[in-house]
């Protein structure tokens, strides 16, 4: 029952989590540890394993849930004021694309990298328990954001045509995650390779 915990979780999952009674607390980054040492929240979503274990969260809570299902991948953004970007010339802007996305592949890539080794830390050296999300829970959530998010996104032109674009996306994508990444990685874990 999520009903009445006290939970840092800003946006759109945080304004999942307040349907199910969940009191969402925003905090600048500075005040997590603080909050969760003196009980002023209960719980956090942060970044990723690495950056939970670079933060010192797991010398306060010992329960780690996934999935993440609020923001399931690392994604970066940046903003350019729109007239800066009109004045440059193609070849600059062909430079910033490519440099931005240069950037998120290595970033996507180094978090892969990173988090595996951290996750094990937390488990075997500073005795976190790892505890997935019930199904049934997830389905609920699942269920209410299919509820709250046309709400939010039919608030401007924008983010109703932002959001159809990502269920279209998602529509066509699902499938084959479920055959080719999720099938893979279950795969993968049932190989048993092992260093020599």
């Amino acid at each position: 029952d999520l009903n009445g915990l006290k939970f840092r979780m800003p946006g759109l999952g945080g304004e999942i989590l307040k349907t199910f009674g969940v009191n969402v607390i925003l905090l600048p980054g500075v005040e997590v540890l603080p909050a969760l040492t003196s009980g002023a929240i209960d719980g956090t979503e942060w970044i990723g394993p690495a950056a939970d274990m670079g933060k010192g969260l797991h010398k306060v809570v010992k329960n780690y849930y996934y999935p993440g299902w609020h923001e399931p991948a690392t994604i970066l953004d940046g903003f350019i004021d729109m007239n800066e970007w009109d004045n440059l010339d193609n070849n600059l802007k062909e430079i910033v694309k490519r440099g931005a996305a240069g950037t998120n592949l290595y970033i996507l890539s180094r978090f892969q990298a990173i988090n595996n080794n951290a996750l094990q830390k937390l488990t075997k050296d500073h005795g976190v328990k790892l505890r997935s999300y019930s199904d049934e829970l997830l389905k609920a959530i699942g269920n209410r954001a299919a509820e709250v998010l046309p709400q939010i996104a039919s608030k401007s032109s924008d983010a109703k045509a932002l959001y159809n674009e990502i269920v279209a996306i998602r529509e066509s994508m699902l499938d084959w995650s479920t055959y080719a990444e999720a099938a893979f990685l279950e795969a993968r874990k049932a190989a048993n390779m092992r260093r020599i």
